[in-house]
């Protein structure tokens, strides 16, 4: 005597669901005896009414695996029964059969493009980045000097004009109700002695913006930074800047959208220079406000994302792509 086990369709036991027209059937045969061997096979495939859809009539076939079904088109959403019949080599007659429900869902996929699907979810409105800056003034010479910094959404940070980094998407994604990464950079090369100009751009990111299917918000409604420049003069005396109230912001730069989904939004009629450099005219901008601390959060020290990044053995490369065309005046592009 022998038992058939290991019944698999589409290489899955009783599945729920597949997802193609044409699913495959798998067994394997247990014995306690020796020189047991499959000798010819049936598969039966039904509704849940009774009618047969398939019927692969009896087979004389060793094969166990991948059997391929060949029967009439199923249905999306339709439950159907398939029933496994094996003959021993001795031809005895049926030996063992079983039964498995298993819904097969035939059907090609239904696809919905980003537009339609942004209109029937009832999406939270974009909102523009913020820009935030501060001007202040060193009195020494800067002998070392560390950023450290996070945001609620993605930021972007500019020090008298110059990028402090090439990453992307930094902080980078967590869950925000629970703890923040943040990032430090050496500035010292960036800083002068005399007036200094300090700005940081926040987007949505996954804090602020939509993820998946969400309608957006699902950490927060206001973007945020938290930074901090620890500065050492040559003469060896420290002093600090951080985010406080000295600080001013503004949502009426050239970018006026940000996702991380659908790309970025850009209005050049809007550019009004680099808020990073000194005597930037901000004149509009306004006093931030500064959220007192509700709670602890723990924190943690991530790597910045690169253009370049390493991947097992060998080097995986990601970036952007622009370019600028002469175009007439208040016409969109996509």
């Amino acid at each position: 005597m022998y038992q058939v086990k290991n019944i698999l369709c589409e290489h899955v036991g009783s599945p729920l669901a597949v997802t193609v027209q044409n699913p495959r059937f798998s067994w394997s045969l247990c014995s306690e005896k020796q020189n047991i061997y499959q000798d010819s096979f049936r598969i039966i495939v039904k509704k849940e009414d009774g009618s047969i859809v398939w019927d692969s009539e009896k087979i004389q076939s060793r094969k166990t695996l991948d059997i391929e079904y060949e029967g009439q088109p199923l249905e999306s959403k339709c439950r159907y029964i398939y029933q496994i019949t094996v003959w021993d080599r001795e031809g005895a007659g049926e030996a063992w059969m079983e039964v498995i429900g298993a819904m097969m869902r035939g059907e090609n996929p239904t696809i919905i493009s980003d537009e339609e699907n942004m209109r029937n979810q009832g999406l939270e409105p974009y909102d523009p980045p913020v820009r935030m800056r501060r001007e202040f003034r060193l009195e020494k010479q800067v002998k070392r000097a560390r950023l450290f910094v996070t945001a609620h959404g993605i930021y972007e940070v500019r020090i008298n004009g110059k990028h402090v980094t090439d990453s992307r998407l930094n902080p980078g994604f967590t869950s925000y109700d629970k703890r923040i990464k943040y990032q430090v950079f050496q500035v010292e090369d960036l800083l002068q002695c005399g007036e200094n100009a300090v700005a940081v751009t926040v987007a949505d990111g996954w804090y602020k913006g939509k993820i998946a299917l969400g309608r957006g918000c699902e950490y927060g409604e206001v973007p945020g930074l938290l930074l901090q420049i620890e500065i050492e003069y040559e003469d060896g005396t420290r002093t600090r800047l951080c985010s406080d109230k000295a600080w001013h912001y503004s949502f009426d730069g050239p970018i006026r959208m940000a996702d991380l989904f659908l790309g970025q939004s850009v209005d050049a009629r809007r550019d009004d220079g680099d808020p990073s450099l000194c005597g930037y005219d901000a004149h509009g901008w306004r006093p931030v406000l500064q959220k007192p601390e509700t709670g602890k959060k723990s924190s943690r020290l991530s790597l910045p994302i690169t253009d370049s990044v390493m991947c097992g053995s060998g080097e995986a490369t990601t970036g952007r792509r622009s370019s600028l065309r002469p175009w007439p005046s208040a016409r969109r592009i996509r």
